[in-house]
């Protein structure tokens, strides 16, 4: 009987080896499983504090890149307004010259018409008193032009 006996304490140490063997590692791997859980969620979150930081820093540059070409454009902008205005003063002198160069034609213009109408008076009248004296001269002489 004693070897039935050492076959059954063998079986039952044999089984209860095998439930403490199947336990433990159960729970070996529910902790290795949790710790590789914990660093999973470690790990995600460590990538979402990096994806935010690089979100954050990519709409900085992006804002400042919004600043530098706005600033660009409102310098260009300012710089076309002043060659307008540089132009367009350019073309009020321009106008005022040529204006004034008008109204000094106009004025000669009138003082050579007024010369003209004056010597056309002078010419008539030079013309009346060379008739007259014309005639005078033919009454004191007796005589006619022909």
């Amino acid at each position: 009987m004693e070897p039935i006996l050492t076959v059954v304490i063998v079986l039952v140490a044999l089984l209860i080896g095998l439930g403490a063997g199947y336990f433990i590692r159960r729970s070996i791997a529910e902790a290795k499983i949790s710790s590789a859980e914990e660093a999973a969620r470690q790990i995600v979150e460590e990538a979402k504090r990096d994806a935010e930081a690089v979100k954050k820093e990519k709409v900085l540059e992006a804002k400042d890149e919004v600043f530098k070409l706005r600033s660009e454009a409102e310098n260009e902008l300012r710089d076309r307004r002043n060659e307008i205005q540089r132009q367009e003063r350019r073309i009020l002198q321009k106008e005022e010259s040529l204006d004034r160069k008008m109204e000094q034609l106009e004025r000669k213009e009138e003082e050579l018409s007024e010369r003209d109408r004056s010597i056309a008076e002078l010419q008539s009248k030079v013309e009346h008193l060379y008739k007259e004296q014309v005639s005078e001269l033919e009454r004191i002489s007796g005589l006619t032009q022909d």
